[in-house]
């Protein structure tokens, strides 16, 4: 009779298990969400006011990212919000660096260690190359948790097109 209730109830609970393991999910990809839409504005200088950070100092830049890190206590502890997060966190520390290695006339201990890190050739070692880096690995994140794509691509924000693409989506 107890093999019957334990089965019984591992049945009953099974349903609420999964359905709180999507839920999960769906609030994890919207706090990364957040982030891909924050990093986006802040890299983009997109912003709507006129106290945006100036990310061309580094110390500012580097404290807009640090308050983007705000948003991981957001994510859940399952093994999906531990993977986005620590993502997100790859992806801040990947900006800060290609932002701010380029800064400089001469290369910091910091900035050939980057490079090296990510097996960046010498020939990629400039602005528009690492630029395009940071778009591809938004890009993908952004892809990864199911993020609108007006969301991630500025052509798509602002303007006429702006209420289209977010009607179609």
């Amino acid at each position: 009779m107890k093999t019957v209730i334990s089965i019984i109830t591992a049945l009953a609970l099974i349903p609420a298990s999964l359905a709180a393991d999507q839920l999960d999910k769906k609030l994890d990809n919207a706090v990364a969400a957040g982030i891909v839409f924050k990093l986006g504005y802040l890299l983009g200088g997109e912003g709507c006011s006129s106290h945006e950070p100036d990310i061309n100092h580094a110390e500012i830049f580097r404290k807009s990212l640090d308050h983007l890190q705000l948003d991981f206590a957001n994510f859940s502890t399952s093994d999906y919000g531990k993977q986005l997060k620590q993502e997100a966190a790859d992806l801040i520390k990947f900006c800060d660096h290609a932002m701010t290695s380029t800064r400089d006339g001469e290369q910091s201990e910091q900035a050939k260690l980057f490079y090296k890190k990510y097996a960046i050739p010498a020939s990629q070692q400039n602005v528009p190359s690492l630029a395009a880096m940071i778009t591809e690995k938004l890009t993908n994140y952004a892809k990864k948790t199911q993020t609108p794509e007006w969301v991630w691509n500025p052509e798509l924000r602002g303007g006429e097109n702006t209420q289209q693409t977010q009607l179609a989506d």
